[in-house]
């Protein structure tokens, strides 16, 4: 009987790992992603939107702006308030975000989308390596944290 509850104990912080794992990757690839999604299409939406090289550029660098200036506030806030609670919070803001983008009929709510996106994908990048880091044990956490940053890397040239 011991055995089988030592197994179950065994199987469930397995599954819990894997968990962990999906859910950081799926955000640094996605946050990764959006960073440099916009390369290819930027003539397109200043087109589509009227929009001028200005505005163009800060839709573009924005977004890596506010990462930049929110990582180290947000990543603080993470140990004091929860990590993974704000990473949920950073996913569906992240989301919610990426929803206005594609709804965006001028190239200001195309910004301030791109901005909020940012706050998101603060929020995903400033607790995954922390919530890989408490969920794996020193001998597979080299495994997770290069699982998660090749993902990562996919994003950027995958944009």
């Amino acid at each position: 009987m011991r055995q089988n509850s030592s197994f179950s104990a065994v199987s469930a912080q397995a599954r819990h790992q894997k968990t962990v794992l999906i859910n950081t990757t799926i955000g640094s690839l996605m946050a990764s992603l959006d960073g440099s999604i916009l390369t290819v299409s930027l003539p397109t939406i200043a087109r589509e939107l009227h929009t001028g090289v200005g505005l163009m550029l800060w839709i573009m660098m924005g977004y890596t702006v506010v990462i930049t200036a929110l990582l180290l506030p947000f990543g603080r806030l993470a140990d004091t308030h929860g990590r993974v609670r704000l990473y949920g919070i950073g996913f569906i803001v992240f989301t919610a975000a990426s929803g206005l983008c594609g709804f965006a009929t001028d190239g200001v709510f195309l910004l301030v989308s791109r901005l909020i996106q940012g706050v998101g994908a603060a929020l995903l990048w400033s607790n995954s390596m922390a919530i890989l880091t408490d969920a794996f044990p020193d001998k597979g956490r080299g495994f997770a944290l290069g699982i998660n940053q090749v993902s990562a890397l996919s994003g950027s040239v995958g944009g």
